[in-house]
């Protein structure tokens, strides 16, 4: 069994090097390598071409700037065919040495599975691991909006997908070439800037449930120019995206909405918590601005505003 791991990279040269080696250095060694270089302006493709002459399981693809959710489109579309599975690698995280064979093994367990995902260890910019910060894929909501350890043969539902993304990467998991095929839209949904994967896993999830190996299998890098970064801008992808979900998939309606809901007491909990904690170390004492951000909150988590709040897009 084959697979294509897919890297986009845009003005990736700080960490590709070093990224596009742990590919290089996988237990696993039956797979191409395609990075898909988006119009960047610095020395990514000189980076990538030192490879490709090295080895011949490594490809570059150049294209005009487009985004990262085309760049992985292209190389799925410009994979070997012949390949049934696909990894989609951002270009500055490290897959761990046994990465691909964890995750191959636990899809070739279960055939029906459409993917499979693991954990992912947070790093800094230099390497060293965070162990003040827990990954997402350690944890999981339950459809009442609950945080809950993660249990070792608990699979990711999309009711999981619907309150949060608790898939920390697209590096984490491998996918059925086949199961990304029958999608509508296919791939990643360009329309949604910052949750396109969160959106790929909830509908991958919908036709049956994705894996979870609780072992480590990916270097999650977080630094200043993280595309996770940004909270105001990331709750805005994820409600569009819930809203496209909305017009795509009216038969889980249900599904979307108590999610939705669910995600929002979940952050009015931690808001409400966080308060608490502030105002026993300021003797009582809160910013205006912080009881009024406390109070929304609150309300946007009560069922019916929620509910409101999704269906009429504010």
């Amino acid at each position: 069994m084959s697979i294509s791991v897919v890297i986009p990279a845009y003005n990736a040269g700080q960490y590709l090097d070093e990224t596009i080696w742990s590919v290089r250095a996988q237990s696993f060694n039956d797979w191409e390598l395609i990075i898909v270089d988006d119009g960047s302006k610095d020395d990514t493709a000189f980076i990538v071409e030192r490879h490709v002459v090295a080895d011949s399981r490594i490809r570059l693809i150049r294209q005009e700037n487009q985004g990262v959710s085309h760049s992985r489109n292209n190389g799925l579309a410009q994979s070997d065919p012949v390949r049934p599975m696909v990894l989609f690698l951002d270009a500055d995280d490290l897959l761990e040495r046994h990465a691909i064979e964890i995750l191959l093994s636990a899809l070739q367990s279960h055939p029906s599975a459409p993917a499979a995902h693991g954990r992912a260890r947070l790093i800094d910019h230099t390497g060293s691991p965070i162990i003040d910060q827990v990954s997402a894929d350690s944890v999981r909501i339950s459809p009442h909006g609950n945080i809950v350890p993660a249990e070792v043969d608990e699979p990711t539902t999309s009711a999981m997908l619907a309150v949060m993304n608790c898939i920390q990467s697209t590096g984490a998991v491998l996918i059925y070439k086949a199961a990304l095929s029958q999608l509508v839209p296919q791939g990643f949904d360009q329309r949604i800037a910052g949750a396109a994967d969160w959106d790929m896993w909830f509908r991958l999830a919908r036709t049956s449930p994705i894996l979870f190996c609780p072992e480590i299998v990916l270097f999650y890098r977080v630094h200043a120019s993280s595309m996770s970064r940004g909270g105001k801008a990331m709750r805005r992808a994820g409600r569009v995206m819930r809203q496209n979900w909305l017009s795509d998939l009216p038969e889980q309606r249900a599904t979307i909405c108590s999610g939705y809901a669910a995600s929002l007491r979940w952050i009015a909990r931690r808001q409400l918590a966080q308060m608490y904690s502030d105002i026993r170390c300021r003797r009582g004492k809160v910013p205006l601005r912080q009881l009024a951000l406390t109070a929304w909150c609150a309300i946007k988590a009560l069922p019916g505003i929620s509910r409101l709040i999704l269906l009429v897009g504010r």
